[in-house]
């Protein structure tokens, strides 16, 4: 039987194309191979921090391949028909074995993301503002009080909170409070349960945490920053690893930054609360974190029932100064 080939060739139609015919051969190809399979961890476990907004040059040797593009972390954000300056404050993390019997880690590396922006934390009506002292401890007073720089008094007494304060910049406080987890500072005074009254810690210059150069940070200048964690750079924290569904359905790796432990705080109660708070205010909609030990993730354990929303910007307080 002429097979079909043979059969083109001699079929009259063809015959004239005989000559001009070429075959085409295959490449030989590639060894199939599965793709890259990305793991993602929750759970908690001890980081270590390698930089603070590092540019490309420093985050293509943390990453170890080129990085192309020059993060901007500066940036302007519109709320109400009134422009704030933001800054991204990005503390690069890696998981560290803090024992030699301890599991081993996995190699990867989590920024913990902050964001201060140009303007200062009021309450619902106004009424008041958030201060922070150079302990970085926080209150909440009015603008006359700010003025005079008097301490604000509560039903239940003063405010633990020195007169050397100054109206806070929106996320100023969150970054503190992680700066002064990660320098394992001792708070300036603490409540003693046997005497039953505050005691003042007897070396309070070992206690301030104020960041003095925070403007410079508006024009991208982040040298303070990069010098406090200069100060104790083996220092390690504990941090809840989380994983988020992003619109598209891809996975990123997380880090919780509402609460950070000392290294030496194995006691998680306090992360999981603050999880769990904001899961019912709403959010955390599209995150999954765990205060279990550090494990990969499991994603058809869990159902992200709800389609991740975008969370808008808190930064709505007005512009104005009212404590010139």
């Amino acid at each position: 039987m002429m097979n079909k080939l043979n059969y083109r060739f001699n079929n009259n139609k063809f015959k004239n194309m005989e000559n001009n015919f070429s075959f085409m051969a295959f490449a030989k190809g590639n060894e199939s191979k599965e793709g890259t399979v990305i793991k993602h961890y929750v759970g908690m476990c001890p980081v270590k921090i390698v930089a603070v907004n590092p540019t490309k040059e420093e985050l293509s040797k943390i990453y170890g391949h080129e990085v192309t593009n020059e993060r901007n972390y500066v940036t302007e954000v519109e709320r109400n028909g009134k422009t704030l300056k933001q800054v991204m404050i990005n503390f690069i993390a890696q998981p560290v074995k803090i024992k030699d019997k301890d599991e081993e880690v996995p190699n990867i590396t989590v920024p913990i993301v902050f964001y201060i922006a140009n303007d200062y934390i009021y309450n619902g009506d106004k009424s008041k503002v958030q201060i922070i002292d150079k302990y970085g401890r926080t209150a909440w007073a009015t603008v006359e009080e700010v003025k005079d720089h008097k301490i604000p008094v509560y039903k239940n007494g003063p405010a633990h909170i020195d007169t050397d304060y100054h109206p806070a910049l929106i996320g100023e406080p969150a970054v503190v409070e992680f700066l002064k987890k990660y320098l394992n500072l001792e708070e300036v005074e603490y409540f003693n349960r046997e005497a039953g009254k505050y005691i003042q810690n007897a070396n309070p210059d070992n206690c301030e945490a104020s960041l003095s150069e925070i403007g410079e940070y508006f024009k991208g200048n982040f040298k303070e920053l990069k010098n406090i964690i200069g100060y104790q750079p083996d220092n390690k924290i504990r941090v809840a690893f989380g994983v988020r569904k992003a619109d598209d359905g891809r996975l990123f790796q997380v880090i919780y930054n509402k609460v950070i432990n000392k290294l030496r705080n194995t006691n998680y109660a306090a992360i999981d609360a603050s999880i769990q708070q904001d899961k019912k205010n709403g959010g955390l909609r599209n995150t999954e974190y765990s205060i279990e030990p550090l494990h990969e993730y499991d994603v058809e354990a869990t159902d992200f029932n709800k389609d991740p929303q975008v969370t808008e910007n808190p930064f709505t307080a007005p512009l104005s100064n009212p404590f010139a």
